[in-house]
């Protein structure tokens, strides 16, 4: 049984659509992110999924039971907001256990529940501080506990790491991943950043104007994208425009590139993702001019235009002894890739 699916689902505002017609199955203990850019509808599904909005039309099924017209107290969903939303006048301990308060769970009760789940964020001997006495991260993990604590059917992560510090959001996506998958819980995350749902995600759901345009895991996004608004959204990827001409896909500069998946006839997009390129002075599929050296510790990224159409190639760093590392902008340059890394995509 599936703990989450969405069916035919759909939200208009007036004559906006802000959800169309949306399918989704999430398996128990299922990690699925919701990805896309801001607009695209994904937080407006997690708000329907959690009971703060209405659906125009479909139904919404947990654990087998239609909760489509259900207030979000009696659907056992718990949501981590972007903004965290703790209680100022509150400590630790009230905050975590203010759901459970509202449940009318005993004192007692609520007390052992409240230790266990600050326990699992590392966060018990904090308990009688107040939010303002917090760093970022330890108020972003009482807001996890808070919702951890209520031992939700579907957990809910609105953008949970966006006001967060670089380095602090790699340690609590760590956390978030693990205690997830120590939990086994149900969960349904909202991002825009592609690192967070590539590397957190079982599945991932790529929206775009209210529509689902992938769905899957992260590899099948990443190496198999459906179209060329996946290719680049997903990871980084060189999408160049063109056509295929006896067999070949042809660039608008006219300039052939090199390809085994010449299948498509209608193909308009030929995408090759940046660390599949490798710069060559000998033996180049294709010759371009250096515009752009940026070095970026252990990788190096060269912008090298093709015509009218800047390439991304990411290599890692040359030594000094290596013939790239000698490299000038305004240099010709050759490029190189397996003919079988490209995909050829239609409009």
């Amino acid at each position: 049984m599936n703990s989450l699916e969405l069916v035919n689902i759909r939200k208009e505002y007036g004559q906006a659509v802000a959800v169309s017609d949306m399918n989704m199955q999430i398996s128990k203990g299922e990690f699925v992110s919701l990805l896309g850019p801001s607009g695209c509808g994904k937080t407006t599904t997690l708000r329907m999924v959690a009971g703060f909005i209405a659906p125009t039309k479909g139904a919404i099924v947990i654990n087998g039971r239609d909760v489509t017209g259900l207030p979000p107290y009696e659907r056992n969903t718990a949501l981590v907001f972007q903004s965290y939303a703790l209680f100022p006048h509150m400590t630790v301990a009230q905050n975590v256990g203010f759901g459970l308060e509202m449940r009318k769970v005993g004192k007692s009760e609520r007390d052992e529940k409240i230790i266990e789940a600050l326990k699992r964020v590392r966060l018990d001997h904090l308990h009688d501080r107040y939010p303002r006495q917090l760093s970022g991260g330890q108020q972003q993990r009482v807001a996890l506990a808070r919702g951890l604590v209520l031992n939700p059917d579907i957990f809910l992560l609105d953008e949970p790491l966006s006001n967060l510090d670089a380095k602090l959001r790699g340690e609590v996506r760590s956390e978030i991943r693990g205690l997830q998958q120590a939990l086994e819980l149900t969960t349904l995350m909202v991002t825009h950043d592609q690192e967070e749902a590539l590397t957190m995600s079982d599945k991932l759901v790529l929206m775009e104007a209210g529509r689902v345009r992938q769905a899957g895991t992260a590899r099948e996004l990443y190496e198999q994208p459906a179209d060329a608004f996946v290719a680049d959204f997903v990871g980084r990827s060189n999408v160049i425009k063109g056509r295929i001409a006896d067999g070949r896909f042809v660039t608008a500069d006219n300039i052939i590139l090199p390809a085994t998946d010449a299948r498509l006839a209608e193909a308009q997009f030929y995408t090759v993702r940046p660390e599949k390129i490798s710069l060559a002075r000998d033996g180049a599929d294709v010759e371009g001019t250096l515009r752009e050296v940026l070095y970026l510790g252990a990788h190096t990224e060269y912008t090298v235009m093709l015509g009218q159409t800047p390439v991304t190639v990411i290599t890692p760093t040359p030594g000094p002894d290596d013939t790239n590392a000698g490299l000038r902008v305004g240099d010709p340059v050759g490029m190189r890739w397996d003919a079988a890394s490209p995909r050829l995509l239609p409009k």
